[in-house]
């Protein structure tokens, strides 16, 4: 069999959980025959004997995806790439952290033709919705928000989860679709008592409680304690003093760092198991994670004191656990250096037993929301007779109106009816316009009346519409010969997907791309993830929830018809591709909405129509604005403004 593993990192240092990890992974299928091909962003050991391939990824910039997501673009361009050339692997092994998986995910289960064969499985090492707490990371701000929302978006459409952890199943919501991790067993080192040295293995952060063990060693050594501490692994910025965690740590245990108590040592040899003979070593991650360092150690034998946590309860015999209070850890500390033998053997716990759960479905007609808000009955809206309309809203659109007609009818979908809803064009060239458009385009539909405004021509469009898919495109925008394709084939095949957009190409004053995706509670609510205006959805559901309020007449309409939609229980999803074309013009509603008084009155007039769902979200979103400000400010979760990043090497540290 075939295995690509997609991971940040792939290292041999004992320090760097997902790195060491991946790196053992890779080594446990190759032995058990399987070709093995590793995409990573980082790897330190080059090249390798088995066979493993190590493919480093180059992280280029991007001008329309920022940090998380542009490495997962990066990865799903190689996977994507890769099988226009016919390299298809029979599994993909994705770790979870960061959401490295999540766009070539999401071309998967939005019907990518070059990944309808692909297998996904996923393994939470270190995951953000696990550690960003205890790393005192501000979990709503992004990009650590959205980083999280694409671990989860990557643990549930995965086929499978890998782990050997309940107190990780437990605190992931018990996934459904897990399978137990297989053993890997490591040979004994020899280790004799009592340890020469005490050992903590980094990073330097707040998520391996350090201070706490510096608290209680700084007791012993007070007593005379003699066993220097040496610390390995990366420094990490500390948020609450905006600089770098060990300057914290050397400043609060400046006199025991200056009597050579702490020794903060360097990392760019890889830290091995069998350097750890003659140490005790302790360990301090209390989060669900997979702890795999820790695992490493107890697998070679090697002496571990650790803080009590479910984890750490699951690999470690209750002698070798101790509290989180600095004068019971100096006991612990104390107790386990005095015993003098030979060998140390240690007790084991029992292991830990998952049985093995079904695979998700691969031809379920289901798809894996993150956060489902479904509550209509789907047996109504599944029974599709695939009929489109396409509603055209115009209002004096005369020099584009070609173009986007032009583009309907070159679409690999042709429409089965196709509306212009005329709002009381006054332009005599406009009005000239449909007159030839009618001469050269019979099929088309002219329906002319007095102007309206937006709100009250979508409305009608959408009632003179008599297909079962309704599809929205404003007149001076284009559609790709793809896109009314892919979004007709996601209606068919999910009979919980009601609505279905893509990402944007601008051309016109503006070029570029926007990228979205699934419109799902609770980001949707504060900020708009799909190209609203182009939406392709099932008519009826469009009927009972889209159709817009009058007082949208000033902008954001289609955003309303979204809120409207998923508050009353209909679901949407993008396709990660740019195949809705936006014509971004100087004169356009887009470019004279600015971030302003208007737009707050018109994102609290969206608030008011629909108060239950906004109540439901109300921590969260609360969230969201207390980290994020303004929710105009922010183009795309996905390309955050540059000050929203992960910064002084958070960033290249989670690559």
């Amino acid at each position: 069999m075939e295995i690509w593993m997609i991971t940040p990192r792939y290292s041999l240092h004992l320090w760097d959980e997902v790195g060491r990890f991946s790196y053992d992974w890779a080594h446990y299928q190759a032995r058990q025959g399987h070709v093995v091909r590793v995409l990573t962003l980082y790897a330190d050991v080059l090249p390798e004997t088995l066979p493993i391939e190590v493919i480093p990824l180059v992280d280029n910039p991007l001008t329309f995806l920022a940090s998380s997501s542009r490495r997962a673009w990066h990865v799903a361009t190689y996977v994507l790439n890769a099988a226009e050339r016919g390299e298809i692997p029979d599994e993909i092994h994705t770790i979870t952290d960061w959401g490295l998986g999540a766009i070539v995910l999401q071309h998967y289960w939005t019907l990518h033709r070059l990944t309808k064969s692909l297998r996904f499985v996923t393994i939470p090492v270190e995951p953000l919705i696990l550690t960003a707490y205890d790393n005192t990371w501000p979990r709503y701000r992004l990009d650590y928000f959205w980083a999280q929302q694409m671990e989860q978006w990557v643990i549930k459409a995965s086929q499978s989860i890998q782990t050997n952890s309940l107190a990780m199943i437990n605190a992931l919501g018990s996934p459904a679709h897990v399978t137990p991790l297989p053993a890997m067993n490591g040979e004994n080192v020899p280790t004799f008592f009592p340890p020469e040295r005490l050992v903590m293995l980094g990073p330097v952060a707040p998520l391996t409680h350090i201070a706490l063990w510096l608290e209680a060693l700084s007791l012993l050594w007070a007593q005379g304690f003699s066993l220097p501490l040496e610390i390995y692994g990366p420094d990490r910025l500390y948020t609450m003093t905006q600089r770098p965690y060990q300057e914290y740590l050397t400043e609060r245990f400046s006199k025991d760092v200056e009597r050579g108590h702490v020794r903060f040592l360097s990392t760019a040899t890889p830290v091995q198991v069998h350097q750890m003979h003659n140490a005790l070593v302790l360990h301090g991650v209390t989060a669900p994670t997979l702890s795999w360092g820790l695992a490493t150690l107890v697998r070679h034998n090697i002496p571990v004191l650790a803080l009590t946590s479910e984890r750490t309860q699951e690999l470690l015999p209750p002698e070798q656990l101790t509290m989180p209070i600095a004068a019971v850890m100096a006991d612990a500390i104390a107790a386990q250096c005095a015993k003098n033998s030979d060998r140390y053997s240690p007790t084991t716990p029992h292991p830990i037993v998952l049985e093995p759960a079904r695979d998700s479905d691969d031809s379920t007609d289901i798809f894996p929301f993150v956060h489902p808000v479904a509550t209509v009955p789907t047996d109504a809206i599944t029974r599709l007779t695939g009929t489109l309309s396409v509603v055209i809203p115009y209002y004096n659109a005369g020099p584009f109106i070609f173009d986007a007609i032009d583009s309907v009818f070159q679409s690999r979908r042709i429409p089965d009816q196709v509306i212009i809803m005329d709002d009381g064009s006054t332009d005599p060239g406009s009005i000239a316009a449909l007159y030839e458009l009618a001469h050269r385009y019979p099929a088309v539909q002219v329906i002319h009346a007095p102007h309206g405004g937006i709100v009250t021509t979508r409305n009608r469009g959408a009632k003179q519409a008599s297909g079962d898919i309704l599809a929205f495109l404003d007149a001076d925008d284009m559609v790709t010969p793809d896109y009314f394709a892919r979004c007709v084939e996601i209606l068919a095949t999910y009979a919980n997907v009601d609505f279905v957009g893509s990402w944007v190409e601008y051309f016109g004053d503006t070029t570029g791309i926007w990228a979205g995706w699934n419109p799902e509670p609770p980001y949707v609510l504060y900020h708009n993830l799909i190209n609203s205006s182009g939406i392709v959805v099932r008519r009826p559901a469009f009927l009972a929830a889209g159709l817009n309020h009058e007082e949208m007449d000033q902008g954001l309409e289609d955003y309303e018809s979204v809120i409207h939609l998923i508050a009353s229980g209909y679901q949407g999803v993008v396709i990660p591709e740019p195949l809705f074309r936006y014509r971004v013009r100087s004169t356009s509603r887009s470019k004279t909405n600015r971030h302003d008084e208007k737009l707050m009155v018109l994102y609290d007039r969206i608030r008011r129509h629909f108060p239950a769902v906004y109540a439901r979200f109300s921590d969260d979103l609360l969230g969201l604005f207390n980290a994020n400000g303004p929710q105009y400010r922010i183009d795309s979760p996905l390309n955050p403004p540059h000050d929203f990043i992960a910064d002084q090497g958070d960033e290249e540290a989670h690559a």
